[in-house]
Order: structure tokens, then C-alpha cells, then sequence
């Protein structure tokens, strides 16, 4: 999928004057990992909020959690590991 790019401080990425517009899977990703619910006004409650899981060590839920919003979202999720604090997610959106 691509989309416009966000650079390290979240703001849109600009190159010679123009929004920069690349294949942005890993970000949406990170987007949906790191938001929390309400987050985004047109979809409050697509987003994992990550914080939450971390801090109850909970792995078991959260995969389901990053399941169900990578789903929600459109991609196909092939393999989740969460060995909290650390994620493996091997997602893609599909053509």
C-alpha cells in the first residue's frame, strides 16, 4: 500500500517541496501498534495501544488485540510473535 510518509517526529515527510509518498505497511503498523483507542476521530477504536499490554505483560491478548486491528485495518496477519516487551508481525495488505 502506498500513502504519504511520516517522518521520525510524525509529521508529514516533504522532499523538494512535495509530500513523499511511498509503501507505508510497516508504518501503518507501527501507527496501529503505538495509538491508543480515541486516538483517531474517524476510526476511535482501530488502534492496539500497545502501552497497556506492555505494562500488564499480557502476550496472549495482546496478540489477539494486534490480530484483530491488523484485520480490522485490511491486512492478512501471517504470523504474530509477542514475547512482551518485544513484537515479530509478518502482516500485508492484500492486492
Amino acid at each position: 500500500m502506498h500513502d504519504l510518509i511520516l517522518n521520525n517526529d510524525y509529521d508529514l515527510q516533504v522532499d523538494n517541496g512535495d509530500f513523499v509518498v511511498e509503501n507505508s505497511e510497516i508504518q501503518h503498523q507501527g501507527l496501529l501498534l503505538l495509538s491508543e483507542k480515541n486516538d483517531f476521530k474517524e476510526f476511535p477504536d482501530r488502534c492496539v495501544g500497545s502501552r497497556r499490554f506492555v505494562e500488564s505483560n499480557d502476550s496472549e491478548t495482546y496478540a489477539r488485540e494486534i490480530s484483530q486491528q491488523f484485520n480490522a485495518d485490511g491486512m492478512t496477519v501471517h504470523k504474530i510473535i509477542v514475547n512482551i516487551p518485544e513484537v515479530a508481525i509478518e502482516a500485508s495488505y492484500e492486492s
